[in-house]
């Protein structure tokens, strides 16, 4: 073989090579693109998933601090919301996770202030109560008292008028009864607006009283 067909010999051999060489470079950078694409497509939803979780973990503590919020201002407490509100904020922004026992803190505490506040109207309640009582049983000793204890539809007003011996337009004819017993002559009348009565009590003054059907004296002499 002479030197000219050895040339020609290698340089086909030579391209041969070379474009296998080519084909598995470019077989292999196919397998390296989709590595690369599948690599980034699982980080991507790694990165997605954890999105999602601390966005869920953000609402659970949002519900959680906000319940706080609405107990303390409830409870009219002073304190410095805004404060603990940055505070809160800036747990949540390092860590989701840390946010939410954070909240629950916070939560624990605003319903121990509630707790408070219920313990003082309670308190409060029973003091006046014991307050009502004490009225109540000094009332009851006392002859108007003793008067209502005996006829309760009457008012407080009307019973110690009663017990002052008062008489006055618009008390009732059992009021006056009670005061004078019954009454010495009842007339009744009708004159087309419906029956009207007169009472009288022969040994007071005024001595007869005036009124319709319901019993409400309206006027007397």
């Amino acid at each position: 073989m002479d030197f000219h067909k050895i040339i020609l010999l290698d340089s086909f051999i030579f391209e041969i090579n070379l474009i296998r060489n080519y084909k598995l470079m470019k077989k292999s950078n196919y397998f390296f693109s989709l590595f690369l694409c599948l690599f980034f497509i699982s980080c991507e939803e790694k990165k997605t998933i954890r999105e999602i979780k601390i966005l869920e973990l953000n609402n659970q503590s949002d519900e959680i601090f906000n319940t706080g919020i609405l107990l303390i201002n409830d409870a009219n407490y002073k304190i410095n919301i805004d404060s603990i509100n940055q505070e809160y904020n800036k747990i949540k922004l390092d860590s989701a996770e840390l946010a939410i026992p954070y909240a629950k803190r916070f939560k624990d505490y605003a319903m121990e202030i509630q707790f408070q506040k219920i313990d003082r109207q309670n308190a409060l309640q029973k003091e006046n109560q014991n307050k009502i009582d004490s009225e109540n049983k000094k009332w009851e000793k006392t002859k108007a008292g003793k008067i209502q204890k005996k006829h309760p539809e009457w008012s407080k007003e009307d019973c110690e008028n009663l017990a002052n011996r008062k008489i006055w337009i618009g008390m009732s004819i059992g009021m006056l009864k009670y005061q004078r017993g019954t009454a010495d002559h009842v007339n009744p009348s009708n004159y087309g607006s419906g029956v009207q009565y007169q009472w009288c009590w022969d040994d007071y003054s005024p001595s007869c009283f005036y009124g319709g059907e319901d019993g409400i004296i309206t006027s007397n002499n």
